[in-house]
C-alpha cells in the first residue's frame, strides 16, 4: 500500500490492485458470496474504485455505526471523537493544524451476503495506538 503524506499529495489508490479484482471476477464469474476489504487509500465514491460498484458490489462501512472501543486498562469507552466528522471515519490524518477524515478502510459485499451490522471500533486514544486507522467489520448472516 502507499504511505498517506496528506489528503492532497497522497498517492492515488491501488487502482491496478482493484482493477485486476474486478477482472478475475469477470473472468472467473464470481458473482457468489465475495467480499472485498483492505486499506483502499481512496474514499469509497472515488472514481478509482468504480471497477467495485460495476462489479455490483456495494460498500458496506459508510452505513454503519461506531462501537466502544477499549482503552489501555481493557475498559469500553464510548465514541468521544464523533462529533469530529459528520461521516463515519477509520482514518484521520493532521497537517499544519487542520485534522481531516477518511472512510479508507473499507468492507465491499456482493448482493447474495446479507450484512446485518457494520461498525467501525473506535480507538480510546487519537493517536499513540499503534495505526492511524480505526478497524472496521461486518456482520454477515450467512445461513
Amino acid at each position: 500500500m502507499p504511505s498517506i503524506a496528506s489528503p492532497t499529495t497522497r498517492e492515488p489508490a491501488c487502482a491496478s490492485a482493484i482493477q485486476t479484482f474486478a477482472q478475475i471476477l469477470r473472468r472467473q464469474r464470481l458473482t457468489r458470496r465475495v467480499v472485498f476489504t483492505g486499506d483502499l487509500n481512496d474514499e469509497p465514491d472515488a472514481d478509482t474504485l468504480a471497477p467495485l460498484r460495476e462489479a455490483n458490489l456495494t460498500e458496506q462501512i459508510r452505513l454503519g455505526t461506531t462501537v466502544a472501543g477499549p482503552n489501555r486498562s481493557d475498559a469500553l469507552i464510548d465514541d468521544k471523537f464523533a462529533d469530529l466528522s459528520p461521516t463515519i471515519w477509520t482514518h484521520r490524518h493532521r497537517a499544519k493544524g487542520i485534522t481531516t477524515f477518511a472512510l479508507y478502510d473499507q468492507i465491499w459485499t456482493s448482493p447474495d451476503l446479507t450484512v446485518t451490522a457494520a461498525h467501525v471500533m473506535r480507538r480510546t486514544q487519537i493517536s499513540g495506538d499503534g495505526s492511524d486507522h480505526d478497524p472496521a467489520y461486518v456482520d454477515l448472516h450467512l445461513g
